[in-house]
């Protein structure tokens, strides 16, 4: 128990008045407390704070992928040799042969991904400067189900 004694200390016992075996008790001074609370706190602080930047650091939210554009300019674009610089309807994109993608990791939409267009959701589009070399799962099969493994983005202007 804490207990104030009268030359403005606290005693840690239960009776500072008392005369007993608790004498010998240790006297802290109530200002050496609050300085060891204010101490324990900035530390917890600090600690929370290091360990909320790590996370943010370490598993940080990807940007969403370019839509890239390009010019349908001859010599004035900079899509791969393997892609074509094709007209979407308002836009232009670099496009991978049909039956071909840019990598055997679908997953990566920064990389490549099919529109949503009416009779062209088999071509995959890249950002420019990006080869597309990689067959699709199956090159062989009809428009409809051509490079199906590569994901959908909706978030492009065509």
């Amino acid at each position: 128990m804490l207990a104030a004694s009268g030359r403005g200390r606290l005693c840690i016992y239960e009776s500072c008045k008392s005369r007993s075996r608790f004498d010998s008790a240790v006297k802290v001074p109530l200002l050496d407390i609050i300085h060891q609370s204010t101490f324990a706190m900035q530390l917890s602080f600090i600690t929370l704070l290091v360990t909320l930047t790590t996370l943010a650091l370490a598993n940080p939210t990807p940007p969403p992928p370019k839509c890239g554009t390009c010019n349908p300019v001859s010599g004035q674009n900079s899509c791969d040799v393997t892609t074509s610089c094709i007209n979407t309807g308002t836009t232009f994109h670099c496009a991978c042969r049909a039956g071909y993608k840019a990598s055997k990791w679908n997953n990566d939409i920064h990389s490549e991904f099919r529109l949503p267009m009416p009779n062209y959701e088999f071509l995959v589009f890249v950002p420019e400067n990006t080869v597309c070399n990689t067959l699709c799962d199956n090159p062989y099969a009809a428009p409809g189900d051509l490079c199906k493994e590569v994901h959908l983005y909706n978030q492009c202007k065509v």
